[in-house]
């Protein structure tokens, strides 16, 4: 070669080096020009596939878990316990890393944000109107958070919704981390093609061809594989090895190392998810979504072999106690000592599964009879007799355990969970401390509360709630003075329901205050018309609900409809139980002292059957207190009970109070309240509760 050269003439060597220059400069462009181009797509690609399997596959293990988010909130929700929905609340921030949760009633109206604190309580956030149709709604807030809505209830009744809000940070963190990754490689290997083309430059013909083709080894195919590689990951094989000839040293060596550290990374994430979605992150237990798919299966194989499964709900009694007491890290270190001993006293093939709080669930299989289960559960009860060694300290707590049995109690995961609950409920109705199987009279009774539901939302728009009153007679003078309005239903499903049975539904389902509302309007508008026909000092007594008192607009409610009817403000009593006042919500306490500045009386209702502390009457302003109708029964026959009334009479008028004595039924009784200087009386002796009509006639033959 070197003679060859030798023999050209210098012309001919220069227009040789030109024209190989310029076709090495426009095959060198033209080369740089495509690689550049791939490598931007590539960037692309790899950004967007990755980002893509990330997000979706966290956003489709976040809505596995909304079913064991449901069942786990259910029950606090029915029974409106917001310091058991805290607890909840507390668990499900440690293992789902949210921005925020909120918990509202049917109405968007806030019961708790999961803090002490608790600032956002009554306030009302707007329920998106697709999930009206579906369990969950996923959508995304200004910020670019994702925000989860679902339902809290179960077989489509539900009894309120939770909004969890997401920080997007990890996920802006991976991208961000993913595109600096690609864009450096990329900058690494744009400098390479520039000191590869500038190298060019000065090289013959062949040096050109033998660049391209070097080049087209060191980088087209090693991009090809990694474009593959990216691909396969995309799809979720993030176990694909990238070809060993990719590793070349240079730029696409740290890009293939970029690569493959990113889908490790991807993957440890993934089972880490993964993780947290089955098990619980406490105890170690499988969690409810991972224990009912255990249910699931067991029942599958238990229809082909035509055996018995028992389902055990556990619950810890009065754990609450422990959390507020001695701080939630010896609750949980209490909580890992009872997992411990149940996989003690279980079998090796039963599931030992943590629902959530101071919940667990037992699977038994392979039962040859319902006595097998029922031995079980008495090792479990005599399995905590024992105190549980926590920190120095010995805690004793009991158990309430109830059994539901596949197939007698259920053909599907979710029945016989459910109806496990209900007689877990049956067992702490008995005294707690001990077992319950389910039972037929257990799931009528259920079966009718969610009838009772059903239909109570609807009993106002068919007309179905009335109003009765009952007397309150002076026992000076025996005169009727007043009333108490009393609500009443006539279901046209149900006929006459109970007010002891259906106006708790009515709080936890949250129409407690349209049906107050109804109260309020239409006693008030009959008081109004007694006063102006009869006598202008007859006084109406309304009972409130502790749940009215959640309403900011109650006062202003009262106000507006005391200005409507033109009614004294004096002749209105406001009755409240005890259970208004514990929430210790400092709402309450202004509410009261506006309705009292109104110049309304309050009277305390039921008297004797609660806490009765003396405090309430001392730094509330109470107008009256109206003893139970309990004491009252028994004041002929019981001196303890005689004893307590004389007391109470006493104590309210050294308070400056009337006394109302309820559940007056005989002439003796009325004697005896008399000669005690009681006020006023109400009770069957004088008349029970009557309709409108019915009312209007007693009080027209007293002043007839």
């Amino acid at each position: 070669m070197p003679k060859f050269f030798n023999k050209l003439s210098t012309q001919f060597v220069f227009s040789f080096a030109l024209t190989a220059s310029t076709l090495v400069i426009f095959v060198l462009g033209l080369v740089a020009f495509l690689i550049l181009d791939r490598t931007q797509k590539l960037q692309n690609e790899l950004t967007a596939s990755f980002s893509e399997t990330y997000l979706n596959d966290s956003e489709a293990i976040l809505k596995s878990n909304l079913r064991y988010i449901n069942l786990r909130l259910f029950n606090p929700i029915y029974e409106f316990d917001i310091s058991l929905l805290n607890d909840e609340l507390y668990q499900l921030k440690g293992w789902l890393k949210p921005k925020s949760i909120l918990i509202t009633d049917l109405t968007g109206t806030i019961i708790t944000d999961g803090t002490e604190a608790n600032r956002n309580y009554g306030k009302s956030i707007v329920i998106p109107e697709p999930l009206k149709d579906k369990q969950s709604y996923l959508t995304h807030n200004d910020q670019g958070q994702r925000v989860i809505f679902a339902k809290i209830g179960i077989e489509h009744k539900p009894v309120g919704y939770i909004r969890i809000v997401f920080s997007q940070e990890k996920d802006q963190i991976l991208v961000a981390r993913l595109q600096d990754d690609v864009n450096s490689s990329i900058t690494k290997f744009h400098q390479a093609l520039i000191i590869v083309g500038a190298i060019g430059l000065f090289v013959i013909l062949i040096v050109s061809v033998l660049l391209g083709v070097k080049a087209r080894k060191s980088f087209s195919k090693p991009i090809a594989e990694m474009t593959k590689a990216a691909k396969e990951f995309a799809a979720g094989n993030l176990n694909y090895q990238i070809p060993a000839k990719v590793q070349a040293r240079n730029e696409v060596d740290q890009l293939s190392a970029s690569l493959k550290q990113m889908a490790n990374d991807i993957s440890i994430a993934k089972n880490q998810i993964q993780q947290q979605a089955h098990f619980d992150h406490l105890t170690g237990l499988p969690n409810r979504f991972l224990s009912m798919d255990r249910l699931k299966q067991s029942i599958d194989e238990a229809k082909r072999k035509d055996e018995i499964i028992a389902v055990m709900f556990f619950d810890l009694d009065d754990f609450k106690k422990v959390n507020d007491t001695l701080g939630h890290d010896v609750g949980d270190k209490l909580l890992i000592e009872v997992a411990n001993r149940l996989i003690q006293v279980t079998r090796l093939g039963d599931t030992v599964g943590r629902l959530g709080g101071d919940e667990f669930i037992i699977l038994l299989a392979d039962l040859p009879s319902m006595i097998e289960a029922q031995l079980i559960a008495e090792k479990l009860l005599e399995q905590f007799r024992s105190p549980l060694p926590i920190e120095n300290r010995e805690l004793l707590l009991t158990t309430s355990i109830g059994v539901a049995l596949y197939p007698n109690d259920g053909e599907d995961p979710q029945t016989i969970l459910q109806n496990a609950d209900t007689a877990m409920y049956r067992a702490k109705e008995l005294g707690r401390n001990t077992y319950s199987f389910f039972t037929k009279e257990l799931n009528e009774k259920v079966t009718r509360r969610l009838n009772i539901e059903e239909q109570l939302h609807n009993a106002l728009k068919k007309h179905e709630l009335e109003i009765y009153y009952q007397p309150i007679v002076s026992l000076k003078n025996d005169k009727i003075t007043g009333a108490e309005a009393l609500l009443r239903w006539n279901s046209s499903e149900f006929g006459q329901v109970s007010p002891e049975e259906f106006i708790p539904i009515a709080e936890q389902l949250g129409v407690i205050n349209e049906i107050g509302h109804f109260v309020l309007s239409h006693s008030f508008s009959q008081a109004k018309y007694w006063q102006e026909n009869y006598f202008s000092e007859f006084t109406l007594s309304v009972n409130l609900s502790p749940l009215q008192f959640r309403s900011m607009e109650l006062v202003n409610t009262i106000q507006g409809l005391l200005q409507k009817h033109q009614l004294k403000n004096s002749t209105i009593n406001l009755e409240i139980t005890e259970g208004t006042l514990i929430t210790g919500y400092s709402h309450v306490e202004e509410a009261l002292q506006e309705l009292c500045d109104m110049k309304l009386n309050i009277y305390m209702d039921d008297f004797g059957t609660g806490y009765s502390s003396l405090s309430y009457l001392r730094n509330y302003p109470f107008t009256a207190l109206k003893i139970d109708k309990s004491f009252i029964s028994d004041i002929t026959d019981d001196p303890s009970d005689l004893g307590l009334v004389r007391a109470t009479i006493a104590m309210a008028h050294s308070f400056q109070m009337k006394v109302v004595a309820e559940g007056i039924e005989t002439q003796q009784q009325l004697e005896m309240l008399k000669a005690m200087k009681c006020d006023y009386g109400q009770g069957y002796y004088f008349s029970c509760p009557v309709p409108t009509k019915e009312f209007e006639k007693l009080i027209r033959d007293q002043t007839t």
